[in-house]
């Protein structure tokens, strides 16, 4: 896909995994492959399995103690699995995307957007067993499907997992992706999520990179300048927020409030900017 080489442009700074010769016979791991990202991340991912292997691991309890890994993915369309150990980075990245994300939907003129986080939700492709599916780092309904999302909640578990099984959540967002997720945008685009934010942050403070790609766009999926979701929100509003809560001086609540209230401004200078031209 010729917009794959655009959106993940860090991709070509991961390590190639070190495939495997192929296990014995009768193993569920026919080949692995085994990553770090650059914040840490270590991934381990199993490659060419049978639908009914997929199935058996579907079958399994996520995040298992007994296992190093706290999420798993399944994609039973490619057969392939991946197993992930998320890092403090990591992990502390997609808790400000959370608040980052619903800053921004509150700052939208009008009123503002609710946004509703959904990480941990896995979503499952149709066409694979119950319990397959990609786990998005981060995942939101947003508008009219967060509230949607929210009288379904109040209606109990039943009603609730009714709702997310069959609405795919507006936007995901995937932190530090490698070569081995080139796929993920078209997986998601065939699943109905309407934008996908892709972060990449590493160690250093400096380096901290966010694209958003349209899902949906009539082709493939695209880069897109401006949020499909969070009307007038750009990559360099996501950058600023997730440094605004980076900023161990500023006051959490003063924090999320800056995110808002910046965001809202700028807004304002970009319609004015797109009145005057």
């Amino acid at each position: 896909m010729s917009t794959t080489a655009t959106a993940w442009p860090w991709a070509t700074d991961m390590l190639e995994a070190a495939v495997a010769p192929p296990a014995r016979e009768g193993s569920i791991l026919s080949k692995f492959g085994s990553e770090r990202t650059p914040d840490g991340t270590h991934l381990i991912r199993a490659f060419g399995l049978s639908r009914p292997e997929v199935a058996r691991l579907a079958a399994m309890d996520f995040p298992n103690p007994d296992l190093p890994f706290r999420r798993v993915s399944i994609d039973p369309v490619r057969g392939t699995v991946v197993m992930m150990a998320p890092s403090r980075l990591h992990e502390r990245i997609a808790v400000r995307l959370d608040k980052v994300a619903e800053e921004l939907g509150g700052g939208v003129q009008g009123g503002g957007l609710r946004v509703e986080q959904l990480r941990g939700t896995r979503w499952r492709d149709r066409e694979g067993p119950r319990g397959a599916g990609a786990e998005a780092d981060c995942a939101f309904y947003i508008g009219e499907t967060a509230e949607a999302c929210i009288r379904a909640d109040a209606l109990g578990d039943e009603q609730a997992d009714a709702f997310t099984e069959r609405q795919p959540p507006d936007l995901v967002v995937e932190i530090n992706v490698s070569h081995t997720d080139e796929g993920k945008p078209v997986w998601y685009r065939r699943l109905g999520v309407t934008e996908l934010w892709a972060v990449a942050a590493g160690k250093s403070p400096d380096w901290l990179e966010v694209e958003f790609l349209d899902l949906q766009a009539p082709d493939d999926p695209a880069a897109s300048q401006e949020s499909k979701v969070i009307l007038g929100a750009q990559p360099a509003d996501v950058e600023d927020g997730l440094r605004m809560l980076q900023d161990a001086s500023t006051p959490v609540i003063e924090g999320s409030r800056r995110i808002a209230n910046a965001f809202a401004q700028r807004l304002a200078q970009r319609m004015g900017r797109g009145a005057q031209s």
